[in-house]
């Protein structure tokens, strides 16, 4: 989405539609009424959103739709009212909302605003790459945190980064100790100082 802060009157009234819509299905989430936020959700075409020229607002409000898409995915496969195969879309959504998280930054930076992505925005940067990982994709996860670090280089993403960096930590430490402890064990068992 291309963030803009002007739009005409006919575009504003749609854009405050849209908006509304987003809104309204952030709410039926919050209240636990996951399958209807989804439905207000596929009322709205957030894929032509995407490609239009948005206020920072609605720009913000459609990545947020995208992450309370994904949980409410999420949340009715573990309860065994969704499609279990659906976990590639469930992180396309978190994915999508991580890529308009990250140009809401890279807008941000190059203004003279002071603010930070949503939590529920750094939730779906981390549970993209953790699901991922989980469905045995650990190479793509890894791929997709290293993309998110580089490119999430910019004033008021530090805590974003922190928590990034110390979950691709934990991942390569549990990857190489799972890997290396066959490898380790023998060679202390052999050294006469032990």
């Amino acid at each position: 989405a291309v963030v803009s802060t002007q739009s005409t009157g006919n575009d504003r009234e749609t854009q405050y539609y849209k908006e509304a819509m987003l809104l309204q299905a952030k709410t039926a989430y919050i209240q636990g009424r996951f399958q209807e936020c989804l439905d207000i959700l596929h009322k709205v075409d957030m894929e032509s959103m995407r490609k239009e020229v948005l206020t920072f607002n609605v720009s913000r409000a459609l990545a947020d739709a995208y992450v309370y898409k994904g949980m409410a995915m999420e949340y009715l496969q573990i309860v065994g009212s969704g499609d279990n195969s659906n976990i590639a879309q469930v992180v396309e959504c978190y994915e999508t909302a991580g890529d308009l998280g990250l140009e809401l930054l890279n807008s941000i930076s190059k203004s003279t605003l002071n603010l930070t992505l949503s939590g529920v925005l750094e939730i779906a940067l981390l549970r993209s790459v953790l699901l991922q990982m989980s469905h045995g994709m650990m190479d793509k996860g890894i791929a997709r945190l290293r993309k998110i670090l580089q490119t999430s280089d910019v004033p008021g993403s530090d805590t974003l980064r922190v928590s990034l960096s110390l979950t691709l930590g934990q991942v390569l430490l549990q990857g190489t100790a799972d890997n290396s402890c066959a490898l380790v064990a023998p060679v202390l068992c052999v050294d006469p100082l032990l």
